[in-house]
């Protein structure tokens, strides 16, 4: 039974941490808020739903000095903002993509690379759920060089893929069978190579998928545009995903999709933990075009950010 630390719980983290207190997986579930009222208050709460449902997993505050022995971190941290103001912002950056998932990574910034300084030299897993998925992932990859980091999004992509099979084509084909690399919620391409169903893969036609394709990206910016943020379409999938990073057996076979940066690339793509040599490898086709092209646009960010950074640093404004 593994303990998992959840940092931030707000709409994702406390929703995030309701929904695991069903898990198997997970014996304690350690919750940090920066507001220590909010944080006593999260806490009980969660300790009474605990009881109510008869859960067997203890809820607890995270104590920093105990990091070693928590299992998984997730990092659900952000600033308060509505993303559909950042984004109307006369202050937007003209480099910043305009789009809404881009819309306050400059104020959650600072946020993310405090959260990653208090965990210094941690070595174990962390999850990271703070768009954008990709960039946010490569940066805290960079701030905690020991540790395993995942960026969850992709699979929210496949389910809301797999959603659209079902209802414009009839295909049911669970998310967890269609990997995807890419740009979580922008730009993908899935992995056909590496369905489990390839029986029904080979019946739905590359126009079929490259129109769920669509559907499933442009989904999660409606409802955003509608509410401000996306909440229960992503918890479930966010909690498998985390159940499945925490679970000791895993088939070889057995992908699922993440925001990974291996040196080369900085994408989501397909993941699958092995059992015999290395802990995990991750899947990209290093010849497609199309995500080198994805890679580059994210690279171009990231360098924006350090140069912005450095320019602040020296005092220079860029």
């Amino acid at each position: 039974m593994k303990k998992v630390a959840i940092i931030g719980t707000g709409k994702v983290g406390s929703h995030l941490a309701d929904y695991l207190l069903s898990s198997s997986e997970i014996s304690e579930i350690h919750i940090y808020n920066r507001d220590q009222k909010h944080l006593k208050g999260r806490l009980k709460s969660l300790q009474l739903k605990a009881h109510f449902i008869d859960s067997k997993i203890e809820v607890l505050s995270l104590d920093w000095k105990s990091i070693d022995d928590i299992d998984l971190v997730a990092i659900c941290v952000k600033e308060c903002y509505d993303p559909r103001t950042k984004l109307k912002s006369h202050n937007y950056p003209t480099w910043l993509p305009k789009n809404l998932r881009y819309a306050g990574l400059l104020a959650d910034l600072p946020l993310l690379k405090n959260v990653c300084e208090q965990l210094n030299n941690y070595t174990s897993t962390v999850a990271v759920i703070s768009n954008p998925i990709e960039v946010t992932t490569q940066l805290i990859s960079r701030w905690l060089p020991n540790a395993n980091i995942f960026g969850l999004g992709a699979s929210l992509d496949s389910a809301r893929l797999s959603y659209f099979l079902k209802k414009l084509y009839g295909f049911v084909i669970p998310f967890n069978y269609i990997p995807l690399a890419g740009e979580h919620g922008y730009d993908l391409i899935t992995v056909k190579e590496l369905w489990k169903s390839s029986d029904i893969s080979k019946r739905i036609s590359s126009e079929q998928i490259n129109n769920c394709i669509d559907k499933a990206t442009e989904i999660g910016f409606t409802i955003v545009k509608d509410l401000g943020f996306t909440l229960q379409d992503c918890i479930p999938i966010f909690a498998n995903d985390i159940e499945w990073l925490l679970r000791d057996k895993k088939s070889n076979s057995d992908f699922r999709s993440f925001a990974f940066c291996n040196g080369e690339y900085s994408l989501s793509q397909p993941i699958s933990f092995s059992v015999n040599v290395i802990p995990f490898s991750n899947y990209t086709k290093t010849d497609d075009e199309r995500l080198k092209s994805i890679n580059s646009r994210i690279t171009d960010i990231i360098n924006q950010l350090d140069i912005q950074w450095e320019a602040k640093a020296t005092g220079n404004i860029v």
